[in-house]
């Protein structure tokens, strides 16, 4: 439930409506006048418990960390432009998932020196540790990991993969190679295992 205006400017915001349209719904629907710099300065607000949330402080360990790019339409001069957002999620020794954090990509393919921030990024925030890293072939990433956390295993993404593989396989033969590929993948992890 959105209880005050504050609440609902930031929703109409990040759903992609333009100052000029909440100005407007704002009057229609509530009779209340706001102008570009009020709304501005309500939705600048996120952005400092963004900033707050980003930098908070965060476990010593995570046994587990999922690491993955989307592709979301980002809003910037008033251009839509699809833009990488890497998310990392990490498993604490509980159990319990939480978001580490959201970077947004400066450009299509960042570098070990990107990679390598964000990872002295978190270790700066309390990370001393992770066991296992699973990701998908970000370009650098593998590197800086071994630079700042070496002793952490690198798994590639299985379900990206997957994925990858159905891409250049024959479609007629894709899904006995699919197949073939996800027994060869449970059998080598239970030789892990044992």
């Amino acid at each position: 439930m959105l209880d005050s205006f504050e609440d609902i400017a930031i929703s109409c915001y990040t759903k992609g409506m333009s100052l000029r349209d909440m100005e407007k719904l704002f009057e229609e629907i509530y009779h209340a006048k706001f102008n570009k710099e009020q709304l501005s300065y309500l939705i600048s607000k996120v952005n400092e418990e963004m900033k707050v949330w980003q930098n908070r402080p965060l476990k010593e360990l995570y046994p587990f960390i999922y690491i993955d790019c989307l592709y979301i339409p980002i809003k910037k001069d008033f251009i839509s432009k699809k833009q990488a957002i890497y998310v990392m999620i990490g498993i604490d020794k509980t159990g319990h998932k939480e978001v580490i954090g959201i970077w947004i990509g400066e450009n299509e393919n960042e570098s070990a020196i990107y990679w390598t921030s964000i990872l002295e990024e978190i270790k700066d925030r309390g990370v001393k540790d992770i066991l296992f890293i699973s990701l998908d072939g970000l370009t650098g990433l593998t590197e800086a990991i071994e630079t700042v956390f070496p002793r952490t295993i690198i798994q590639r993404c299985i379900v990206h993969l997957c994925r990858n593989l159905y891409k250049i396989c024959p479609k007629k033969q894709a899904k006995s190679i699919l197949s073939d590929f996800k027994k060869y993948i449970r059998q080598k992890q239970k030789n892990y295992v044992n």
